[in-house]
């Protein structure tokens, strides 16, 4: 409809309209954050017995969490933010083996078509 954007807000609160809408911005993205740590960096299964350990596991997790989004933020630079998951698919876990042909090294990646995995492709200068 001609660049507006509509949405729509049922609360309790006693605040002018702009003051509901900056709060509730503010949290449009947490669901999504904690789908991603529970999914991605293993929060649903963690099971540990003390404070301590729950509280030293939450922190490492924590700053995995802040790395990889500074990581999305400024290396990968890209409109839609990918979660985790889709950067190990698709960055991280690239199966590859360098190998000499003659006077030139020759990179070989793993190729997948169509959810079958084929063999080696070259790479050469």
């Amino acid at each position: 409809m001609g660049g507006y954007r509509f949405a729509s807000y049922i609360t309790n609160l006693n605040l002018p309209s702009v003051e509901v809408w900056r709060l509730y911005r503010g949290r449009a993205n947490a669901e999504n954050q904690i789908k991603e740590l529970k999914y991605d960096y293993g929060m649903d299964k963690m099971n540990v017995q003390g404070f301590d350990a729950t509280e030293t596991s939450i922190n490492f997790i924590m700053v995995a969490y802040n790395i990889m989004s500074l990581f999305k933020q400024v290396l990968l630079n890209e409109k839609i933010i990918p979660t985790l998951k889709s950067i190990r698919f698709t960055t991280l876990n690239i199966g590859s083996y360098l190998i000499q042909k003659g006077r030139h090294n020759v990179l070989k990646l793993w190729e997948k078509v169509d959810n079958v995995s084929s063999p080696f492709i070259t790479i050469s200068p």
